[in-house]
């Protein structure tokens, strides 16, 4: 709900980057960046990324998108953007200081269930925050958290459970649940 009410306050093109980044998990800026329009295609009547392992930090992935999908397809038809082009091309740090003012003015020196000032937001910890929503989620409807494991690109557990501890999301099973 804060993600949504967050987003809102900027234009419809960096709604669209931040909800790809929410829905991808993405590494940003360095794999958002390095993303062509040929990453994205059409599978089953759903909408896929492809994470070429060229550009990432450890493994390439595919994966369907959830929330951004029919956005990123108007996105690219209504821009004319053609296979070998960049899927963005912005100022990562541009973006960044605009998402720390927005937050400044939205939140003030609140802190997230994370701990951490929302007014020192960055593109990056939407991975944070796409982590656990996908973590909760999956948690809810019994999906295996080796599906949310590939698509942030991680080899292990470490860093999800790093991302979800604070929300008592840290992968123990206790024997009287």
């Amino acid at each position: 709900k804060e993600f949504d009410k967050f987003r809102s306050y900027f234009h419809e093109k960096k709604q669209l980057i931040l909800l790809f980044c929410f829905d991808t998990i993405i590494r940003c800026p360095t794999e958002l960046m390095s993303l062509r329009v040929e990453n994205i295609f059409e599978k089953n009547g759903e909408v896929w990324v492809q994470i070429p392992k060229e550009i990432s930090k450890t493994i390439g992935r595919k994966f369907n998108l959830l929330y951004s999908g029919k956005l990123i397809l108007k996105y690219i038809k209504e821009n004319d953007k053609k296979q070998e082009d960049y899927l963005f091309e912005f100022s990562p740090s541009l973006l960044n200081r605009e998402l720390q003012e927005k937050a400044k003015q939205l939140f003030g020196d609140k802190k997230s269930e994370g701990g951490e000032f929302y007014k020192n937001i960055t593109m990056y910890d939407l991975r944070h925050s796409g982590a656990i929503h996908f973590r909760q989620l999956f948690q809810k409807t019994g999906q295996s958290l080796d599906l949310l494991r590939e698509r942030g690109g991680w080899s292990d557990f470490k860093m999800i459970n790093y991302y979800t501890k604070r929300l008592g999301l840290d992968g123990h099973i206790s024997k009287e649940k």
